[in-house]
């Protein structure tokens, strides 16, 4: 996978980011009242859950093109001697990493831009045919499965802020920082994540609508912290595997990386047991939170012993 966030197959523009935002804004213009836009009287309305499933997939690709730029490199192939020769590695602006992940905070990584009118959602009919383009409804269930395909947007921005490889780069492309320039850091990330999923846990946009998103995604989002806190385990056994296909062991990300995310597991910890002293909540998020409680618990403690 490339580094570079200019490289990618299915952009428009110079600015691949600002081409995501744009197809984002358009893909949640035409939400509203899609239903009259593309259905004709005397229709059914299984073109709409086509409709439907691929503006969503707009904010797939958004939140994949702006999370490019967080940790990216441009990579360009300048020779020695060229007319404005560029360098040939060179970090991506610290303005613009910022930007990007200011994007995926309150565009991505939160509920507020899945909040669809129920009067779309009741009228995305399954058609139950075979046939390319109906995305195979056949062999799934009538019911259109949004809070996945939004996890799964949400995966493809969390997946790229904590990927060892990306967090690595974050460190090194500080190296490249130049007359007072401010290189963005692990920190930003990990703090920029932590409070867009985590803000419910105050209070602040909380809005019934959007619960299950936010507990999709506070799961999610706490597997990545633990994951980096305990480490992976090796799905491979085969160390000559690993030496021939990937150069050596298994990707890890930097000690600064795991220490950074063992903090804000702790805090985590203690913003959960702060919402239940509250006694503001219901069934549904109590359970919730006093599993993230043990996960955190199980999670710290196994750290300490592979520590040791």
């Amino acid at each position: 996978m490339t580094p570079d966030p200019l490289i990618n197959a299915f952009d428009l523009g110079a600015d691949p980011m600002q081409y995501g935002k744009e197809r984002m804004a358009a893909a949640e213009a035409m939400m509203k009242d899609l239903a009259e836009k593309v259905v004709e009287n005397g229709e059914g309305y299984q073109r709409l859950r086509q409709a439907f499933a691929l503006l969503l997939s707009q904010y797939g690709n958004g939140s994949y093109l702006a999370a490019n730029y967080v940790g990216g490199i441009y990579v360009r192939r300048d020779h020695h001697g060229d007319p404005q020769g560029r360098d040939p590695l060179s970090a991506v602006q610290a303005a613009k990493q910022r930007e990007a992940l200011k994007f995926l905070q309150e565009r991505v990584l939160t509920d507020k831009p899945f909040r669809f009118p129920p009067e779309l959602l009741k009228k995305l009919a399954a058609d139950r045919w075979l046939h390319w383009g109906n995305e195979y409804a056949l062999w799934g269930g009538v019911e259109f499965p949004l809070y996945s395909r939004i996890l799964g947007i949400q995966k493809v921005a969390l997946n790229q802020l904590f990927d060892p490889d990306v967090l690595s780069r974050i460190q090194n492309n500080a190296l490249q920082a130049t007359n007072g320039e401010s290189p963005l850091t692990l920190a930003e990330v990990f703090r920029a994540a932590t409070d867009s999923v985590c803000a419910d846990l105050e209070g602040r946009d909380a809005a019934p609508e959007g619960a299950v998103i936010r507990r999709n995604l506070q799961r999610e989002h706490l597997k990545k912290l633990t994951t980096i806190v305990v480490g992976n385990k090796n799905r491979y056994n085969d160390d000559y595997f690993y030496y021939v296909f990937y150069f050596g062991g298994q990707r890890t990300p930097p000690p600064d990386a795991r220490s950074l995310a063992r903090m804000h597991v702790r805090e985590l910890g203690k913003r959960i047991e702060l919402a239940l002293k509250e006694n503001r909540t219901d069934d549904s998020r109590r359970a919730h939170l006093e599993e993230c409680q043990e996960q955190i618990a199980k999670a710290l403690a196994a750290a300490m012993q592979v520590n040791d």
